[in-house]
């Protein structure tokens, strides 16, 4: 006896609304779908179903258009962009003179002056890479 995927129980646990469980037409999308679910021009996740203009579609309403979305001034955009760019590399480095003062000075017992020091980081690279 077969069993059709509708009538089939979730292997999730007796949690899951019946509403909320995977439907075949969830399961499977068109590229065009996916394109519209990964650019984030759609509103839900679930696919709409198509209706030709003038006409209803199978849920009885007319298919709306979103609103337009409020394009921002070209300087926020490229002050946004620029921003995303530089954050990681501007945190990474400040991740690196934070862990080196901690590691020198709490770990190593040192001064804090000595950190900023680059004699202080050519006698470290000499003494971790020469030759034994």
């Amino acid at each position: 006896m077969t069993m059709k995927r509708e009538d089939q129980e979730p292997k999730r646990g007796p949690e899951i609304k019946p509403e909320e469980r995977e439907r075949p037409e969830d399961v499977f999308f068109d590229t065009k779908q996916l394109n519209e679910l990964f650019s984030g021009t759609r509103e839900s996740s679930q696919p709409q179903l198509k209706a030709s203009p003038g006409k209803p579609n199978a849920a009885g309403s007319q298919k709306k258009k979103a609103p337009p979305r409020k394009k921002w001034p070209l300087w926020v955009r490229i002050v946004y962009q620029t921003l995303r760019i530089v954050i990681v590399p501007v945190l990474s480095v400040a991740a690196l003179l934070v862990g080196l003062a901690i590691g020198y000075v709490y770990l190593g017992g040192q001064p804090m002056d000595e950190v900023w020091h680059v004699e202080t980081w050519k006698h470290v690279y000499d003494l971790v890479f020469s030759p034994s």
